[in-house]
């Protein structure tokens, strides 16, 4: 019972990720081909990714060996996706690199924080590698412009301040590497407040 009720909730909390973040909009906007078979199948790849934010988050030790599988599971749903025509490592490289900065938090003295800026790319790494499978399943022959695809970017880079700001008393409660914590631990409230500020007006 547990179990559904946890399977459940995290459901929930990927239908609104891929409604805050209008993945079927950009199905649509791009002419993908089985648009609903397709949000099921990354609906499908995010649980994976979830598994290994989960790991993270509740547990200071990490495990490698339960890290591993939920890796293997990370591949193999590409893997389904992508029919094999793709190079996996090369299409999770951020989420690896995030898992890397979310490693080095456990190590205090060879940690340095990202700027805002840098951080987010990173964190946008799930949401990036979905728009990226649907751009690779897209319909229409017209190619993507690199405004288009800036813009989808940067809305997803305002997305995940906006979460991580909305996450707080969540996040104050585990290993979330939520930036804007870490930058008040690191260097207090009012400078973490106007390095965001800066950074969001340097992206608009």
């Amino acid at each position: 019972m547990i179990l559904n009720q946890q399977t459940e909730m995290v459901s929930k909390k990927i239908d609104q990720l891929f409604r805050t973040r209008r993945l079927a909009e950009h199905c649509e906007q791009v002419h993908v081909y089985n648009a609903t078979t397709l949000l099921q199948k990354l609906k499908e790849l995010q649980f994976t990714i979830y598994d290994l934010d989960k790991h993270f988050e509740y547990n200071w030790h990490l495990n490698d060996e339960a890290i591993h599988s939920c890796w293997m599971q990370i591949l193999q749903r590409l893997y389904e996706i992508t029919h094999g025509q793709q190079n996996l490592e090369e299409l999770v490289s951020d989420i690896r690199k995030y898992q890397r900065f979310e490693e080095a938090i456990r190590n205090p003295f060879d940690f340095s924080l990202p700027s805002v800026s840098q951080y987010y790319y990173l964190k946008t790494c799930d949401v990036r590698l979905a728009r990226r499978l649907i751009t690779l399943q897209k319909g229409s022959s017209l190619s993507l412009t690199a405004e288009y695809l800036q813009s989808w970017q940067l809305f997803d880079l305002i997305s995940e301040v906006c979460d991580d700001l909305e996450d707080i008393h969540e996040d104050i409660l585990t290993f979330n590497g939520n930036r804007f914590l870490l930058g008040i631990g690191l260097f207090g409230a009012e400078v973490t407040i106007k390095e965001l500020e800066f950074n969001m007006e340097v992206q608009l």
